[in-house]
């Protein structure tokens, strides 16, 4: 039996420099910023506090699948309302409730900055247990909404 060769043997050296001239593709873009900016939802869906609570029943959270609404008046954030809340109140109230009456003004542990790192993000979840967010930028001008779905397709595989 006859050995299979496919020409004279290279030495490393000459391997290397061939290697080397040989054209390579560019590295691989940067991974997205790991910050709140880079995973939040811009323009989340909000409520006015003068909204009727039937109206922000029936057009935003049945509506749009909304749990947690941002109230804000003037592109400023006042607080929050969520489903619960409002599962508080007797139905036949809706109509004559404004969110103005029943919102609770946000937290400082659910209100993030869009240069804040994740790292810090998933400090507050463990710490806090919450995983809905607020992002306000200067004044208080909310900006987005961060949730822990958002942190799921962030650290999903492309």
């Amino acid at each position: 039996m006859t050995a299979f060769t496919s020409g004279a043997a290279m030495s490393l050296s000459t391997f290397m420099r061939r290697w080397r001239a040989f054209p390579h593709p560019p590295p691989p873009p940067p991974p997205r910023a790991a910050t709140v900016g880079g995973v939040m939802t811009r323009d989340p869906v909000c409520i006015s506090p003068d909204m009727t609570l039937a109206r922000v029943i029936d057009g935003v959270i049945l509506g749009r699948g909304c749990g947690v609404l941002p109230v804000v008046e003037d592109g400023v954030l006042l607080g929050r309302l969520d489903r619960r809340m409002v599962a508080a109140i007797d139905r036949e109230h809706w109509a004559s409730t404004r969110a103005n009456d029943v919102f609770v003004e946000t937290r400082a542990d659910h209100v993030l900055s869009a240069p804040m790192r994740l790292a810090e993000v998933f400090t507050l979840i463990t710490e806090t247990g919450q995983h809905k967010f607020l992002v306000t930028q200067e004044e208080g001008r909310l900006v987005g909404v961060v949730t822990l779905s958002d942190l799921t397709e962030y650290l999903s595989p492309p």
